[in-house]
């Protein structure tokens, strides 16, 4: 999931080992960092040295690792992209929709129309 971060505080160490403390790799600490930084302040005013403060890894790894900074901004959004998929797929198997329309007893909300018009009006 991307995370966020408030990036205000004495205590960076301790916010950056919550935030990548299972994070290996540059490459995914670069992606969580900017999903942070990009959220918060717009592609526009983020910074690559921002992303790598952040991620703590060299300055120069946004360039070798995507090209530049808006590379970087497609590879967060493939990966927000990416985690919506898989939490779409973990709720569909919660409760199936086929299960909603074969049972009774699980009343839809899909049954009345989602408009009405208004009586007398």
């Amino acid at each position: 999931m991307l995370l966020s971060a408030d990036m205000k505080g004495n205590d960076s160490d301790q916010k950056n080992t919550e935030l990548f403390g299972s994070v290996p790799g540059t490459r995914s600490r670069l992606i969580e960092a900017a999903g942070v930084i990009f959220s918060e302040m717009g592609f526009d005013r983020a910074t690559g040295r921002q992303i790598c403060d952040l991620a703590r890894v060299n300055y120069a790894a946004v360039n070798y690792h995507f090209g530049g900074k808006a590379q970087l901004y497609v590879e967060v959004l493939r990966e927000a992209h990416r985690r919506l998929i898989d939490i779409k797929a973990i709720a569909a198997t919660i409760v199936a929709p086929a299960a909603v329309a074969t049972d009774p007893k699980i009343r839809s909300p899909h049954r009345r129309p989602v408009w009405s018009p208004v009586p007398g009006g």
